[in-house]
């Protein structure tokens, strides 16, 4: 070799050596922030493209409608037929009957929403959202052959005991998904609802007395005399047992005095106010359409109103596929406060629209200003997925979640049963009354809606995911 040769040699191993020191001699704190940056990237990147398990979600999203399908089956034929099987002969007695049944439903799903909830923890959620289910089909179907008040109260709460797997529905989905997908999919689970509410009472309209609807479809007469006859049907119940079952077999229920964190009350707080503003409006605004335009009202007809509920129903879907963008772009909590501030407006809007039809303004107008009503009742709407997400934060643990969606749902059907009779009694006893010129439940609704509209700004984010334990849980 020659020197030239050895020289170059000797200079390339020099310099590699340098290069090799200086990496040595480099800041190991500079390494640890790339490697944080690196992995906070990443952590982020995996939050926001979490795919979501659709073949699941969908079931549990088709469940969810049923529900309120099954509940507004009935009441488009209710009253005619407690008539026609002679529960009473006046028909102005009628709604004495029809409000027990119709009330009932929302009672028995306030009764066994603890039960359901603790039995899931215990069993697992699929084995109590399926016989739920079964059961909810089986009431419904009984519901449609009762010759008497009894039998008809009987089958209904026993539709109403299997409404409680709602909250166990909601767990399901908090388990399947995260906080980067959540407010999709819990959006959907509103427009699912909603979905199964608008199809209810039309169904439940169209078919009943098919035998009259559709005569020609039944051509074939029984030509045996008619008997009694007692069938006994002996019904087997039985136990499965499945590995996509989502909680943990074998594990104590948490108590659950032990969730009562001064955080959750305040959220739950916040829900028992927001349902029962949603439900007022829902009690009161058939009953305001319906009233003489001299008493207060709109005067509308039966068909007018269903038309208006119709487009109310349609106009609040459509509004619930802007909660996952808001929820990515704002947050939940916001998202929840920003819906909440609007409830007070759709109050206010009640006297404006009796003085439009008082002053007998166009119908453009009119129509104009009813569409806007609707937009802005649709946006408050959003505070239910919202407040859905917030409880399922809220969860001190994985094993918590149960016990935390069970007392939400005793939040939430508390209020749907006592609100209703509240609002129209109330409604009824102040245009009675020349007080505030038959406006005073307005004043009572604007001042509690308004007070719950304050409250929700003292809300707080969660400082803690019990996600985090759930997949420790599912790693071990």
């Amino acid at each position: 070799m020659t020197k030239t040769g050895r020289r170059d040699s000797q200079c390339h191993e020099r310099t590699s050596l340098l290069v090799d020191t200086q990496s040595l001699t480099r800041n190991p704190l500079d390494d640890e922030e790339q490697i944080l940056s690196s992995a906070s990237s990443s952590s982020t990147q995996t939050l926001t493209s979490t795919p979501v398990p659709w073949r699941a979600v969908s079931v549990i999203l088709i469940l969810n409608g049923i529900q309120p399908l099954a509940y507004e089956l009935v009441f488009p034929f209710i009253n005619q037929m407690i008539l026609e099987i002679g529960v009473v002969d006046d028909p102005e007695r009628v709604g004495y009957y029809s409000g027990v049944i119709e009330s009932l439903f929302a009672v028995m799903s306030f009764l066994f929403v603890i039960p359901c909830s603790s039995i899931s923890d215990r069993y697992g959620r699929k084995p109590v959202v399926l016989i739920s289910i079964a059961i909810l089909g089986l009431s419904t179907a009984l519901f449609g052959f009762s010759r008497s008040y009894w039998f008809m109260i009987v089958t209904r709460a026993l539709g109403g005991t299997s409404a409680a797997s709602w909250s166990t529905m909601k767990v399901m989905l908090s388990e399947l998904t995260d906080r980067s997908n959540q407010g999709q999919v819990f959006a959907l689970f509103g427009v699912a609802y909603k979905v199964g509410q608008i199809l209810g009472q039309p169904i439940g309209g169209l078919l009943s007395h098919p035998e009259r609807a559709a005569a020609g479809c039944f051509t074939l007469r029984e030509t045996k005399p008619r008997r009694k006859i007692t069938e006994r049907m002996n019904r087997s119940y039985g136990s499965c047992e499945s590995e996509d079952t989502l909680a943990a077999e074998d594990k104590p229920s948490v108590p659950w005095i032990s969730v009562f964190t001064p955080h959750v009350v305040s959220i739950l707080t916040s829900l028992m106010t927001m349902v029962f503003t949603s439900e007022t409006l829902f009690a009161l605004y058939p009953l305001f359409a319906f009233t003489p335009v001299q008493y207060g009202g709109l005067g509308c007809s039966e068909a007018t109103i269903g038309t208006h509920m119709a487009i109310r129903s349609f106009i609040s879907i459509l509004q619930m596929f802007l909660f996952a963008p808001m929820q990515r772009k704002f947050g939940t909590l916001r998202v929840y406060q920003m819906s909440m501030l609007v409830w007070p407006f759709t109050i206010a809007f009640f006297p404006i629209l009796n003085l439009l039809k008082r002053w007998e303004v166009g119908s453009l107008l009119f129509d104009g200003v009813l569409f806007v009503y609707f937009v802005i009742w649709g946006f408050g709407n959003l505070s239910w997925p919202a407040s859905s997400l917030m409880i399922n934060d809220a969860a001190p643990s994985p094993d918590s979640l149960a016990a935390m969606n069970g007392i939400s749902q005793l939040a939430i059907v508390l209020p749907q049963a006592v609100t209703p009779a509240f609002v129209t009694s109330t409604f009824a006893w102040s245009i009675s009354t020349t007080l505030l010129n038959g406006n005073m439940i307005y004043v009572i609704l604007f001042i509690s809606v308004c007070l719950a509209s304050i409250h929700c700004l003292t809300l707080k984010e969660p400082t803690t995911d019990w996600r985090d334990d759930f997949k420790n849980q599912s790693d071990d």
